[in-house]
């Protein structure tokens, strides 16, 4: 991200999330839907990549917010298919 964030807002990941949630697919993972939610937009407005999340597939495009190292972690747990559990994150965006 080139400029600093302005704004932040605690997400909320849940159990429905990540019932709903689908590994490695950036756009309806758990914390692409709690972030959706969290914005009142649609399932598939946000693309989560390892370290943020963008309104665009591509890893190059647009930086919309970077995600904490809780986060992160939690990300790849859930697309390894290991147990993760609800938690909350500050969004910076």
């Amino acid at each position: 991200m080139t400029q600093k964030a302005k704004r932040i807002k605690t997400i909320h990941v849940t159990k429905h999330d990540i019932a709903a949630g689908e590994p490695e697919e950036g756009n309806s993972c758990p914390i692409a839907r709690a972030v959706a939610r969290s914005f009142k937009k649609k399932v598939g407005t946000y693309f989560v990549h390892e370290d943020r999340i963008s309104k665009d597939e591509d890893y190059d495009g647009p930086t919309f917010g970077t995600l904490p190292q809780k986060a992160q972690l939690f990300i790849e747990k859930f697309d390894r298919e290991r147990p993760v559990r609800p938690f909350s994150f500050v969004l910076r965006y």
